[in-house]
């Protein structure tokens, strides 16, 4: 066994200790999904490093992955789904900035459809994108400058 010192300051320590995260088995598990994130990260860029000697084609970035997804389960054509995955990005820029979390790819499928079946994309990313985020007034605001960007 290894004993480890750190030192954090006395708010964090708190806030953790009163999770539970600084027991001997909170933080071991804690290193181990860091260990196995970062194992199947340097596994990933192996991967695309052959695949790019082998293909001479660049792999696909988490971008195009995301377009293709919601192209395929929204059943729109790629432009909308390109649009709808660069309004999702605009909205993951502000997680921590006012947002909790950023537009998922399953609400991105989710307007996808709204607007394969007619809705107007405006109208579709509010309401699929957008009023499921947040409730504040000024992040809506934000929000729907982002939908008006790229509709």
């Amino acid at each position: 066994m290894t004993t480890v010192q750190i030192t954090i300051s006395d708010a964090l320590a708190k806030e953790a200790a009163a999770e539970g995260l600084l027991e001997t088995g909170s933080i071991e598990a804690l290193l181990r999904e860091r260990l196995a994130a970062a194992r199947v990260a340097k596994m990933q860029a192996t991967r695309q490093r052959l695949q790019l000697q082998a293909t001479g084609t660049p792999p696909m970035t988490a971008a195009e992955i995301e377009a293709e997804i919601v192209t395929h389960e929204g059943l729109v054509d790629s432009q909308v789904a390109e649009k709808l995955v660069q309004i999702a990005q605009r909205s993951r820029n502000l997680k921590g900035h006012g947002l909790d979390e950023g537009m998922s790819t399953r609400l991105l499928v989710y307007a996808a459809q709204l607007i394969g079946k007619g809705v107007d994309p405006q109208s579709a990313c509010r309401m699929a994108l957008v009023r499921p985020l947040t409730d504040d007034p000024d992040m809506r605001d934000t929000l729907d400058a982002a939908v008006s960007t790229f509709f």
